[in-house]
């Protein structure tokens, strides 16, 4: 039996819509820059900022990519597939990973919990319950051992998903 996850609309929603106004803002820029006859060093301040739009545009674009995922998993396997670009997904069998925790994030929009999956005590994999609406019915069939739901740091969050750090091996929280 395959369990599928549900995407949660708005997110996805605010995901496009925030691509979308970092391409207008960053044309917007560049053409102003572009076709402006003043030189009185606005332009270079208008290209400057359109550069830097478009960096921050690009790493926008990439975070979507690989963060907004849908999910299936099965007995044998789970698959991440991107929602807005389906040939886009990722088939990795549970045996790739060691065991799953559940930490507990928060952004400027509320708290919520997400799954880490975990191989040789690093983050592998991630499914956040900000995007993910049925998080319940996706950790009932994850085929991994459960190790709690440890307290961790933003900091220590942060180094995890973006630096590979070590996730610490001791678990205070129940394992209920």
């Amino acid at each position: 039996m395959t369990t599928k996850s549900h995407y949660k609309l708005s997110s996805l929603l605010f995901m496009i819509w925030m691509v979308t106004i970092l391409g207008i803002t960053c044309g917007f820029l560049l053409v102003k820059a572009l076709f402006n006859k003043d030189l009185t060093g606005h332009v270079l301040t208008a290209r400057i900022l359109s550069v830097c739009v478009f960096i921050l545009e690009l790493l926008y674009i990439w975070l979507f990519m690989t963060e907004c995922k849908r999910i299936e998993a099965s007995e044998k396997e789970i698959t991440f597939i991107n929602p807005v670009f389906p040939f886009i997904r990722k088939t990795v069998s549970w045996s790739t990973f060691d065991y799953y925790i559940i930490i507990t994030d928060s952004n400027g929009y509320g708290i919520y919990d997400t799954i880490w999956l975990i191989k040789d005590k690093r983050l592998k994999s991630r499914i956040s319950g900000y995007s993910v609406k049925n998080l319940p019915e996706i950790i009932a069939a994850i085929r991994l051992p459960y190790k709690g739901h440890p307290k961790i740091k933003d900091s220590k969050n942060f180094s995890c998903r973006f630096l590979s750090a070590e996730v610490p091996e001791i678990f205070p929280t129940d394992l209920s």
